[in-house]
């Protein structure tokens, strides 16, 4: 399965979570601009409609556009909501950026990031290496993804991740 595999699934688990609790459902993809957006509905309807739209949604390899998708998303969804982001940590500077803006989201909205871990990768990460370019390489992933859920934890917004690549994931908290 692909990581975008991954997120569709615990998207659309979320998403069948909170009908089941009579709760609204919505959804947002966005990367450098925003794709798709559901606006948040109770019941089947609105299930259905994030589920078409989960099904359509493709990866794409840009800089995210984090201040244009907040504020999209505060101009079409008032009510205060959790508002869940799947998203990738690949380096600090890319984390500042979501970090910087998510504080837009709050009071109004409860942000909660969710990132997807790899225990393949982040085995290679922990392998101790014998040149100095693998010590580089090796430590790349592993470095940048906890000191920017904890940065994230400052905007006063919970952050956990999870592991990819097995059949149970179990949420981890920082």
């Amino acid at each position: 399965m692909s990581r975008l595999d991954y997120v569709v699934q615990a998207a659309l688990e979320l998403a069948y979570s909170a009908v089941q609790h009579d709760d609204n459902v919505g959804v947002m993809a966005f990367a450098d601009g925003v794709q798709h957006f559901v606006v948040p509905q109770r019941g089947r309807l609105a299930l259905r409609r994030v589920l078409d739209v989960l099904a359509r949604v493709q990866s794409k390899l840009v800089e995210p556009d984090y201040p244009g998708a907040f504020r999209y998303l505060a101009g079409r969804n008032r009510k205060r909501a959790l508002t869940v982001l799947f998203t990738d940590v690949i380096d600090r500077f890319a984390s500042d950026a979501l970090v910087a803006n998510v504080a837009s989201l709050r009071p109004r909205h409860l942000p909660l990031a969710v990132t997807l871990q790899n225990p393949e990768l982040n085995a290679v990460a922990a392998l101790r290496p014998t040149l100095a370019h693998d010590a580089f390489a090796r430590r790349q992933p592993r470095s940048c993804c906890a000191p920017a859920m904890r940065r994230w934890g400052t905007c006063g917004a919970p952050a956990c991740w999870f592991w990819t690549c097995r059949p149970s994931a179990r949420p981890r908290r920082w």
